[in-house]
């Protein structure tokens, strides 16, 4: 079981082509599957806080791949905003290189299901728009996100849809393949908090990828930077 995880774990981006010398940055990676998975594809290099990242952009050197994962975990760790920390990373982004976003979604659909807020628990917190927290340092929606992503100088970005979501992801989706009525059938899965079941997932999801909002539900994105 604990390698089914791991495997299941790396799918967020064993997908991705990679060369034996091509640089990757992996930060706040928060186990050991995915520098496993990449550490004998290319030359590999991890970040876990602010501090190393700030020491790798004084270092002057750029990479091929960077991945940013539980990049809102990473923010309030580091209280530092979204948008601060996409600048500093794309610092650090070859000029062929791509930077990938892992996070998840504050309106994704197991938030109105039940599941507990990714980062602090709590039902309904992200749906509620982080009421009872203090500061300015919370998850985003899709919208909030392409606004982020539109303040961004010369790059360019495309939205991926892990599902379930980015931890354990079993497929991921893109705007060129989005998922059809009947796909979305392995919801009731929580290994960190307990959950409510408020509603049927399967049935839910069915209906907002009838009205083409599967996009604004997702539970989390990988976000592709270039």
């Amino acid at each position: 079981m604990i390698d089914d995880f791991k495997l299941i774990r790396q799918s967020l981006i064993e997908w991705y082509p990679v060369k034996l010398d091509d640089n990757m940055l992996l930060i706040n990676g928060g186990d050991s599957a995915i520098d496993e998975l990449m550490e004998d594809r290319c030359h590999l290099r991890v970040a876990g806080d602010l501090k190393a990242v700030n020491n790798l952009i004084d270092e002057s050197k750029t990479y091929d791949l960077i991945l940013m994962y539980d990049a809102y975990g990473f923010c309030l760790d580091n209280n530092i905003s979204i948008s601060e920390l996409l600048s500093r990373l794309l610092s650090l982004k070859g000029d062929n290189g791509r930077l990938f976003l892992a996070l998840e979604n504050k309106l994704g659909m197991k938030y109105w299901a039940g599941c507990q807020e990714e980062q602090k628990g709590g039902v309904f917190v992200g749906i509620e728009d982080y009421s009872t927290w203090e500061g300015d340092i919370k998850p985003l929606s899709k919208k909030e996100l392409e606004e982020v992503l539109a303040g961004l100088e010369d790059v360019t970005y495309e939205f991926y849809y892990p599902y379930p979501d980015y931890k354990y992801p079993t497929i991921i989706y893109s705007d060129k393949c989005l998922p059809k009525e009947g796909e979305l059938f392995r919801n009731i899965r929580n290994v960190d908090r307990e959950r409510l079941v408020i509603f049927d997932e399967r049935r839910a999801f069915d209906s907002v990828i009838k009205a083409g909002l599967f996009p604004e539900f997702s539970n989390s994105y990988l976000i592709s930077i270039v």
